[in-house]
Formats: C-alpha cells, structure tokens, sequence
C-alpha cells in the first residue's frame, strides 16, 4: 500500500532558528507538521526501523489539501548522521528543503551550550567541546551539509535562508518560504515569540515536572480530577508553566547558566574562522551572496 509522502523538511541548521520557523509555520492552514516536531526519523537507525507506516502516523491530524513538513536538524549534521539525505530522497525524491543558517562560528558555540544546558554534557571548556564532538564543527560547515542533499536533489528544491535575516525581518522570510512551498499567502505568527532559546528546554522540563509532582498528590489529584475535565487541567497546566517560566527567578536561572559556560576566547574563534572559511567561501558561490560578517 502506497502511503502519503511528505512535501518539505527543515534539515537546520542547529539553533539557527529552525524551531521558530517550525512554529511560524504551524499557525498556516495549508501545513501540517509532524508531531512531535523533531522526530529524526530519517537520521536515527533506531527510529528509522519503524517504517514509513509509522512514519505517517506523526501526520494523523493532516486535513486534505495540507502540505506535510517535519523539522529535524540533526538531518544537516553529517556525517555523524551520514544516510540522512539519502533515506529523505529514497523516501520523497520531489521534497523540498529549508536551511536556515547563522555565522557559523556563533552557530559552533551556541551548540556547545545546547549540550551542555539542554543535554546536560560536561565539558572544560568550550576548546575542550570542540575537541570531543567533531560534530559542532562539521554542523557550521554549511556547503558540505548542502552537498549532500545536492547529491540528489536539484537545487530549485532548496530554499537557503540567513538566520539574522529571518530575525529582523521574519514576515519577509516567512513570504519567501511560502512562495517556495506554493502555499496561499498568509501572515503568521509565532505566539512563543522566541522559540527554543538556550538553557530553556531543560528548566522547563524540570518545571513542568516538579508542577507534575504536585499536581499528582493525592489529595490535590483527587480534587483537581473531580472538579475539572482533562483540557482544562491541561490548559491550567499550560498557563502556569508559563508564568513561571517567564518569571524574573526563571529568568535569573536562565542566565547563570549561560554564565557558567564560559566565553570563547578570541584565539579560538580567529581559529575557527580560518578552519571554516574555504567552506564558508564554496557557500556564497553557490548561494549567489555574501555575507561579510560571517568572516569576522
């Protein structure tokens, strides 16, 4: 049996902005997105062994006439995660694909820091990072993540995107994504504002967890689930997460994270900067610009 195939993926960068394009795009009639949003379905082996039945289960709420996507940056981390490309093309060989891209030096630290806050990794330091997981760094090598997919995709089928560009401009990006996937112009929006911010993930599991932990006491449990239905629980759930973690404690939390990660020296970075710019060189040929800050 023949199942429904998917129409576009946001293959990253790594935190270059792909979860709040995923959720920009979620608010468009014309889109339904996997869910959850990072399923990873082609780069994992383990998840891959599903199938793609499985696969198209993370599509059961799609409507007709709605356009399929997925959002998973680890499919633009080769070769850690090398058959990515290939599995997406045996899969869906008339696929289109998003890339959102940052200086790729910053890119680099920003992923270190989402190992060590989110993932909960342990590292020396940002040097001693970079020396353990070749990934951070192969990950900002944008044209050799390109040319895989250029491997068997045109390259009509991939929509490149500047991340600074997206942020100070995201209607006018979020335009050209639509014009790209041949959806009906709407204006979207992102009620999370800013999505997937560093450190965030992590204290807010631990929030929702210990706001569980309450919930589910035994007095509070009985009252909470004879008073009111499921959707309101949840809604109420939703609401107070939110309050707090917008709260200046959180915030404060937030930030003496970040702090602790220690900053990149400036020897590292003149470093990278030479180790990345012949990759960076063979990006602005083939995208057709040049972005002169992402030499500095």
């Amino acid at each position: 049996m023949m199942t429904r195939k998917l129409d576009f993926l946001i293959i990253g960068a790594m935190k270059s902005g792909t979860t709040t394009l995923h959720d920009y795009l979620s608010t468009h009639p014309g889109v339904c997105l996997a869910s959850p949003k990072e399923p990873q379905y082609f780069s994992r082996d383990n998840v891959f062994a599903k199938g793609e039945l499985w696969y198209s289960t993370l599509f059961s709420a799609a409507k007709i006439g709605q356009l399929w996507g997925e959002s998973s940056t680890c499919y633009s981390r080769s070769p850690k995660y090398k058959d990515a490309a290939k599995r997406i093309y045996d899969y869906s060989p008339k696929a289109k694909i998003i890339y959102i891209m940052r200086h790729p030096v910053d890119r680099a630290y920003s992923h270190y820091g989402h190992l060590v806050l989110n993932d909960g990794k342990q590292f020396n330091s940002f040097e001693d990072a970079i020396e353990q997981e070749e990934e951070i760094i192969s990950a900002s090598k944008y044209m050799f993540q390109i040319q895989q997919y250029m491997n068997f995709y045109s390259k009509e089928q991939l929509l490149l995107i500047d991340f600074d560009e997206f942020v100070n401009s995201p209607q006018k990006i979020l335009m050209q994504v639509q014009i790209f996937l041949g959806l009906d112009l709407a204006e979207l929006y992102n009620v999370k504002k800013i999505s997937n911010d560093a450190g965030s993930s992590k204290i807010r599991r631990n929030t929702i967890k210990n706001i569980r932990l309450i919930r589910n006491l035994p007095l509070i449990k009985f009252l909470i689930d004879r008073v009111l239905t499921k959707e309101k629980r949840e809604d109420i759930l939703n609401f107070i997460t939110k309050n707090i973690l917008n709260s200046k404690i959180i915030n404060f939390q937030k930030e003496k994270l970040k702090s602790e990660l220690g900053a990149m020296s400036i020897e590292t970075r003149s470093r990278l900067l030479v180790e990345l710019h012949s990759d960076t060189e063979l990006l602005f040929k083939f995208w057709g610009r040049t972005i002169p800050a992402w030499f500095k």
